[in-house]
């Protein structure tokens, strides 16, 4: 398979490295809206693709009444029939919920309209809790959220993510997702005014394919 630009030496595509990035068996580029076109599976999740290059994870607590958006990007449109969170350590407390959901691309890489809002999962125990869904999305940057009324630990990575947020003018300080401050409820919209998330840090949140067009 050769996939160039517009103008540049075609390379040749001889599978995917572990990452799931694309090998050139010969020099050349790749455009990768075509290397990615119809590449992911269904039936199995996606952890904020193609954000999350871990192999493995480790967990980052959420804080109460803090509302986070963590990026996911889908590569051609699809339908969605599972959202989902792997909650690590759990809080003991029986009525301990978050609230899971997805926001469409705003303006400056921000979270912007809500499009969908799943309902809550419970986050006393620890485990993966999943919503089924019936979406179907556009081709694009979307942003997956959480709203907790307590603090668990969910599925996260401090490193080894794409800081698609970008780093501030210290260049010392890089992100992947942003936050704000929301009262426990329904998800807000849009979202609110979000600040930078929390340094070197990825909530882990999931999709499932059902398939796509």
């Amino acid at each position: 398979m050769a996939l160039r630009l517009a103008g540049e030496t075609p390379g040749v595509v001889q599978g995917l490295d572990n990452s799931g990035w694309p090998q050139l068996a010969s020099p050349g580029t790749v455009d990768l809206r075509e290397a990615f076109l119809g590449r992911l599976r269904t039936g199995v999740y996606y952890v904020n693709y193609p954000f999350w290059l871990r192999d493995g994870y480790g967990s980052n607590a959420l804080t109460v009444n803090t509302l986070y958006g963590s990026p996911f990007w889908v590569p051609r449109k699809a339908a969605i029939d599972r959202i989902a969170v792997n909650v690590v350590t759990g809080t003991g407390v029986a009525g301990d919920k978050a609230r899971l959901g997805l926001y469409r691309d705003g303006t400056n890489l921000q979270p912007g309209s809500l499009f969908a809002d799943a309902g809550e999962v419970a986050v006393d125990t620890a485990g993966v809790k999943s919503i089924a869904v019936s979406w179907s999305v556009a081709g694009g940057l979307w942003w997956l959220a959480i709203l907790a009324n307590a603090a668990p630990a969910i599925m996260g990575t401090t490193s080894e993510r794409i800081p698609i947020v970008g780093w501030e003018n210290n260049l010392a300080t890089n992100n992947a997702g942003w936050s704000s401050t929301q009262t426990y409820g329904a998800l807000p919209d849009p979202f609110p005014l979000a600040t930078l998330g929390t340094r070197e840090a990825l909530f882990g949140l999931a999709l499932r394919f059902a398939s796509f067009d």
